[in-house]
Formats: C-alpha cells, sequence, structure tokens
C-alpha cells in the first residue's frame, strides 16, 4: 500500500490483544471448527492468486478506471483449458484501442498484473 495512507490505515488495525500494537488484516475469511481450529473459507476481497503473485483486482481496475479512455472496467481471474489462472480485463473504451491501453497499464504496474486476456 505504497503511498496509500487509506489502505495502509485499513489493514493494519489496532491489535485488541495487545495494547498499542497494531495487526494485520489479511482478507482471508475463517471460522472456528468443531475441532478448536480454524477453518479456511476464502476471501473477503478480492485478491487473487496468479503464478505465484497475490494480486488485489481493484488496483488494475482503478489504473485503468484512471485511463482517459475508459468509461467503464472489470478484472476477474479465469482459468484457461490447461488450469492455469490468468487476468481477463472486461473494457468499455472510447475507442477501440487495446494495445495503447495494455502500454498504459504497462507504465503503472509489474507486468504480472497486465491482464493477458481483453474484452
Amino acid at each position: 500500500y505504497l503511498n496509500r495512507e487509506e489502505e495502509t490505515a485499513k489493514r493494519f488495525t489496532a491489535d485488541p490483544f495487545v495494547p498499542g500494537e497494531r495487526m494485520y488484516r489479511t482478507g482471508d475469511l475463517v471460522k472456528w471448527n468443531a475441532q478448536c481450529g480454524i477453518e479456511y473459507i476464502g476471501r473477503i476481497d478480492q485478491q487473487v492468486k496468479v503464478r505465484g503473485y497475490r494480486i488485489e483486482l481493484s488496483e488494475i481496475e482503478v489504473r485503468l478506471a484512471q485511463l482517459a479512455d475508459v468509461h467503464d472496467v472489470a478484472v476477474t481471474a479465469v482459468e484457461d483449458k490447461a488450469g492455469n489462472t490468468a487476468l481477463c480485463a472486461y473494457v468499455a473504451p472510447q475507442q477501440d484501442d487495446i494495445e495503447a491501453l495494455k502500454a498504459a497499464l504497462k507504465d503503472t504496474l509489474p507486468d504480472y498484473m497486465v491482464p493477458a486476456f481483453w474484452v
């Protein structure tokens, strides 16, 4: 959350068990099971794992929405026929120049966060 103080404050909250300390909110959804253990249920945010990288989908959507040519955007993780996960961007641009959008996104995000598929 570099240079994003609001996001940092949301993720690092006051620790209710140790006064004065902070704890990280992971975004994992868990519950106590019958054996008094923690059972992982899923995610409460839009974070996905693609090729070993944890990616926040909304981060890509925000960057795309900031581009002048974009009206609306959604990014999701999809599986190909081989079972590999990749990013797919659904974009409503003013012009049909997807290559320009990809290039603009590559200027602000690492390569692993640039969607492989575009609709």
